[in-house]
């Protein structure tokens, strides 16, 4: 069985890491789940993650999150606007996931879908 590698460029990862901190600081004790999209490249060995978008009209509680239509739309735009200064094929970006976060007191646990 191959073995999927997973990257995420540093300057994405800060700035996700400070996306998120700074959301979950303002929501104090009014936490519910957020999320978005996730850009990136796919190799066929690793998934590279460039890029994240966020969700802002995501209905949401504290355990679960419905992803908008909108998100999807706005991700759509980004990776065409993204891809027409693209030369190589390569060097595109795609969707390639979502993201979501839970609540500091909600368990680990996979899901079971």
């Amino acid at each position: 069985m191959q073995t999927l590698k997973l990257t995420m460029e540093k300057d994405t990862l800060l700035e996700m890491q400070k996306f998120v901190s700074d959301k979950v600081e303002a929501m104090q004790n009014d936490f519910v789940e957020f999320g978005g999209t996730l850009l990136g490249r796919f190799d066929g060995d690793t998934l590279k993650v460039i890029g994240f978008l966020y969700d802002d009209q995501a209905q949401a509680t504290t355990v679960l999150i419905r992803f908008s239509s909108e998100i999807l739309r706005k991700t759509k735009l980004k990776v065409l606007e993204y891809n027409k200064s693209v030369i190589r094929a390569n060097d595109k970006i795609y969707n390639v996931g979502t993201w979501h976060v839970h609540p500091p007191s909600c368990s680990c646990d996979y899901s079971n879908t």
